[in-house]
């Protein structure tokens, strides 16, 4: 008596294909309160925006792992990256790494203090500002180095986040730090420029992919005010994130 044929199997005793699953992409964010919320009473920032995008758009279902937190900066993202094992073993298995950070170096740093103090050094008053652009590229070259090794050269879409100048769009910053009243377009530009110059040459040295949120926000000549707290700015980094593409993981 012959066997019946199985579930997989034509009438013909041929085979039919299986239809092929596909692994979800995993979608790690590390970043600070912008990223994570804070200033928008826990709204729905870029972060997760992107993680829909990527659902309803890419033909491939994508998982986000939220890591960011209130009050971070360059360094304990690296420290995390470093020494959390929660966090490295996220990072080991992403394929999608977003990371916004490096404005709140400054009051770590104590930065904007010694501005408003006149103890910032320097014969043009800006050598604690310069420090603090050493740091950042210091600190960026790290992160991406370490996230190199974790992922231990599987395909990986790096994008990381830059800031728009904070300075011009929140003037209460200055008036609550005693800054010079010029600061926004004098030591916040070039600030807002240095981090910028920092978290793009790192993702070009790494090939992923910077945006720039200064140039979206702010304009081309770096003048525009922009609330980046709103639904609207949100939406707009999270477009931004898609126009980069997932090249690296076809």
């Amino acid at each position: 008596m012959s066997a019946a044929p199985s579930a997989q199997a034509t009438v013909s005793g041929s085979f039919s294909p299986q239809p092929r699953v596909k692994k979800p992409h995993s979608y790690v964010a590390l970043g600070d309160s912008w990223a994570y919320g804070g200033h928008c009473g826990n709204c729905k920032t870029f972060v997760g925006r992107y993680a829909d995008k990527l659902n309803q758009r890419s033909g491939h279902r994508v998982v986000l792992t939220n890591l960011t937190v209130n009050g971070g900066t360059s360094g304990t993202t690296l420290a995390s990256l470093r020494h959390d094992r929660g966090v490295r073993t996220a990072i080991a298995g992403a394929d999608i790494i977003v990371i916004e950070t490096g404005v709140n170096d400054l009051d770590e740093r104590g930065t904007l203090d010694a501005v408003a103090a006149g103890t910032c050094g320097g014969r043009d008053g800006a050598q604690c500002l310069r420090a603090v652009a050493r740091g950042w590229r210091t600190n960026f070259e790290a992160i991406a180095e370490e996230i190199d090794h974790l992922r231990r050269g599987k395909p990986t879409a790096l994008r990381l986040v830059t800031s728009q100048n904070v300075f011009l769009s929140d003037p209460g910053i200055i008036t609550e730090y005693g800054l010079p009243a010029d600061f926004a377009m004098t030591g916040g530009k070039f600030l807002t420029e240095e981090l910028r110059d920092a978290i793009c040459h790192t993702a070009r040295r790494h090939h992923g992919r910077c945006v720039d949120v200064g140039l979206l926000f702010n304009g081309p000549r770096g003048d525009m005010p922009r609330d980046e707290n709103t639904e609207q700015s949100h939406e707009q980094v999270a477009r931004a994130l898609m126009k980069t593409g997932l090249a690296e993981l076809r």
